[in-house]
């Protein structure tokens, strides 16, 4: 996908994939998100940083029912 940002310095491609499994009533799930900056990104000191981002991240989710 494309993200459009604001500033547009933030603009970036993205790839987000994961998976998730259920068991009763708890789900756990993980996956990656890559970013591809369209242009030159600067840290707080003006140094210029890598314009690929990945991240990793991992959901849990689960629910309790009650019934009479």
């Amino acid at each position: 996908g494309y993200r459009w940002s604001s500033p547009s310095t933030k603009n970036a491609l993205f790839a987000e994939a994961g998976a998730a499994i259920q068991l009763g009533g708890l789900t756990l799930g993980a996956g990656a998100k890559y970013l591809r900056y369209d242009s030159a990104q600067f840290d707080s000191a003006g140094r210029e940083t890598k314009r690929d981002d990945m991240n990793y991240f991992i959901t849990v989710a689960g629910g309790a029912g009650l019934s009479f």
